[in-house]
C-alpha cells in the first residue's frame, strides 16, 4: 500500500504495487495494473481533485485515472531526475496540482506540467512531500530543509536547513507538521520550531506521512507503527494493536474523522 487519499463523496482511495482500489464504505472496486494501468505501474502519490479524477504520480509522470470510465491520461513530468526516487503530489487553495520529485517542482497548467522556478539553489534535491496550510501556504518537505511559498514569494526555511524532512503535514493555527527520516516530528508555526525528536512512540523510525484530524490530533505513520499526538501525550499503536504491518506507509483522516492508514501488509481503519 503506498498511498491512501480520501475522495470526494465518502469513498477512500488505495495505491498498491499492483493498482488502483476504492472503497465506498460497502463495496470495493478496483482498477489493476496490466489491464488500466500498465503492468509494472508502482505510484508513490495520490490526490482526488474536486472533479472526482484520481491524480497518481511516480518520479517521472503524472497518471490521471477517470473512474466513471476507467480512462488513464499520462502527463509526462518536466523534471528529469533520478527515476525510482518517488514523487509527491498536491493541489493548492486554488485548484492547481503541484509535483515533485528529484530534480524539482512542476505545477500543472491546462494539461501539461511545468517546471517552476523558486531561486533555492537546492531544490533539485528530492522533494518529498507537498502540504497545503490552511492559510493557503504551500510547504515542500525536502531531504535538505523545506521551501515556503505563499503565491508570489519563495523562502527557504532557515531552522530546519541540514534536516532530512520525509512528510508534511498542515496543523492547527496555520502551522505545519514535519517528519524526519531518523525519526522525530516537528511543528513549525513559520517562525518557530517545536521539537519533537526523542519520542518513544516514534522511536527512530522514519516517519512516511502526516495526517491531522478535525481533533487537532496529529498521526504519523512510521516504519514502526503509528504513532498520535493530541498536544499532550503520546501514543503507539502497532501490530499487536491491530495494524496489519508495523511498516505504515501513509495515512490519512476521512470526511467522517476516521483514520486509514496502509501498510506493507494491507490497509487499517480507526
Amino acid at each position: 500500500m503506498t498511498s491512501v487519499a480520501p475522495g470526494n463523496n465518502g469513498e477512500v482511495w488505495f495505491a498498491t504495487g499492483s493498482g488502483v482500489s476504492c472503497f465506498d464504505g460497502a463495496a470495493w472496486r478496483g482498477f489493476a495494473n496490466g489491464d488500466v494501468f500498465g503492468d509494472n505501474d508502482i505510484f508513490t502519490d495520490m490526490t482526488v481533485g474536486k472533479s472526482g479524477k484520481v491524480y497518481l504520480s511516480d518520479s517521472s509522470r503524472l497518471v490521471v485515472l477517470d473512474s466513471a470510465d476507467s480512462t488513464v491520461t499520462i502527463i509526462p513530468s518536466p523534471i528529469r531526475g533520478k527515476t525510482r526516487t518517488g514523487s509527491a503530489i498536491a493541489f493548492d487553495s486554488a485548484g492547481t496540482l503541484w509535483f515533485g520529485a528529484y530534480g524539482g517542482i512542476a505545477r500543472l497548467d491546462g494539461d501539461v506540467m511545468t517546471t517552476v522556478s523558486t531561486a533555492s539553489p537546492d531544490v533539485s534535491r528530492f522533494i518529498t512531500d507537498i502540504a497545503c496550510g490552511t492559510d493557503g501556504v504551500l510547504w515542500f518537505a525536502r531531504a535538505v530543509g523545506a521551501l515556503r511559498f505563499d503565491g508570489i514569494d519563495w523562502r527557504n526555511i532557515t531552522p530546519l536547513s541540514n534536516l532530512y524532512i520525509t512528510a508534511a503535514s498542515p496543523a492547527p493555527e496555520n502551522a505545519v507538521w514535519f517528519g524526519l527520516r531518523d525519526g522525530g516530528a516537528i511543528l513549525f508555526d513559520g517562525t518557530e520550531r517545536r521539537d519533537y525528536l526523542r519520542i518513544d512512540a516514534l522511536a527512530g523510525n522514519i516517519v512516511n506521512a502526516i495526517t491531522v484530524d478535525y481533533d487537532g490530533t496529529a498521526w504519523f505513520a512510521t516504519g514502526g507503527g503509528v504513532a498520535s499526538f493530541d498536544g499532550a501525550s503520546w501514543t503507539l499503536y502497532t501490530s499487536d494493536d491491530g495494524l496489519p504491518h508495523d511498516n505504515a506507509l501513509d495515512i490519512m483522516v476521512d470526511g467522517n474523522n476516521r483514520v486509514w492508514v496502509g501498510t506493507v501488509g494491507g490497509v487499517a481503519c480507526r
